[in-house]
């Protein structure tokens, strides 16, 4: 008799020990714990989410493997992640546009048969954006002026001259106004023939320094390349040769000068045109700079052989480009 209860007791206990092993698998498979035991698992295992590139660590599982109650938490913390991380990125830095290959094929057509040289320079950070063969040397005509120009400024500003001294029967700044606006020749001969024609290589002297290596001025030989003429409106714009005063004052007469037919006719009412012209047997120039909605850019076109028509359908050309 007790050996039979102690059977049945053993029997008991077994079947109690399934029952309780049932229930509780049952209650796994219903309450989406499994889900959460794995979210713990892969952070006990030292998984984790790289914010950087947005992809799940590498634990073998996808968002979509966690449940609502868990997953999505994780979702959300990879997304914030991935925020925080690009508002600290830095923006990266715009590169320099180099618009020649375009400017190439526009202007072909503009200036069949000539010869001629194209700079454009992005005056916000001195960029060169356009480069058709800017060391190509021409004789200069009147472009050589602004480097006269910036020889009359320097002796002003260093206390050499004033602005009221004697240059050929007028004053040193009307003869700077009238060689600026109406394209005077005179004035600037004096300025050059002044110490026996020394003017001539001091002149030269002072465009290298700037900068501009090859222009040279000679008697009846004055030479210069768009670069060249691109370079000191570079630094006529930036402030970079003369003081504020100065360089306004400058830039007001290039802006009143009465040859009109180049570039400020391209870009017509785009912009305004603070420019100098040069012509010469057949050598037609123009040198500016553009104030526009675009940007304001420093222009120099260089012919032989073509025309002011021509020099005007480029620059418009050259505008539609940036």
């Amino acid at each position: 008799m007790r050996r039979r209860l102690t059977v049945l007791i053993a029997m008991f206990s077994v079947v109690t020990m399934v029952v309780l092993l049932s229930v509780r698998g049952c209650s796994n498979d219903g309450d989406g714990s499994s889900g959460s035991v794995s979210s713990a698992g892969a952070a006990r295992s030292g998984a984790t989410v790289d914010p950087t590139d947005g992809s799940a660590a590498d634990d073998g599982s996808s968002d979509e493997s966690f449940s609502d109650k868990s997953g999505s938490g994780r979702v959300r913390s990879q997304s914030a992640s991935r925020s925080m991380f690009k508002a600290a990125m830095p923006a990266p830095a715009q590169p320099e546009r180099d618009l020649t290959a375009q400017a190439s094929a526009a202007l072909a057509g503009v200036f069949s048969g000539a010869r001629y040289s194209v700079s454009v320079v992005d005056l916000s950070n001195a960029g060169t954006l356009v480069d058709i063969d800017s060391s190509q040397v021409f004789a200069s005509a009147s472009t050589y002026k602004l480097f006269v120009a910036h020889s009359m400024v320097t002796a002003v500003e260093l206390g050499e001259m004033t602005w009221d001294s004697p240059l050929n029967g007028m004053t040193l700044q009307q003869c700077l106004t009238t060689m600026i606006v109406d394209s005077d020749n005179e004035c600037p001969k004096a300025w050059l023939m002044r110490d026996n024609g020394a003017g001539y290589d001091k002149v030269t002297q002072q465009a290298n320094a700037l900068g501009a290596k090859n222009t040279t001025l000679h008697y009846l030989d004055v030479r210069t390349t768009s670069a060249d003429l691109a370079l000191i409106l570079t630094k006529l714009y930036r402030g970079e040769i003369w003081n504020d005063d100065d360089r306004d004052m400058v830039i007001g007469l290039m802006k009143r000068q009465q040859y009109r037919s180049g570039i400020p006719a391209g870009i017509g009412g785009n912009g305004t045109v603070a420019d100098k012209v040069g012509f010469r047997d057949s050598y037609l120039h123009d040198a500016g700079i553009v104030y526009s909605g675009k940007g304001d850019y420093a222009f120099v076109i260089m012919t032989s052989g073509s025309s002011w028509t021509a020099i005007a359908n480029a620059s418009a050309a050259l505008y539609q480009l940036l």
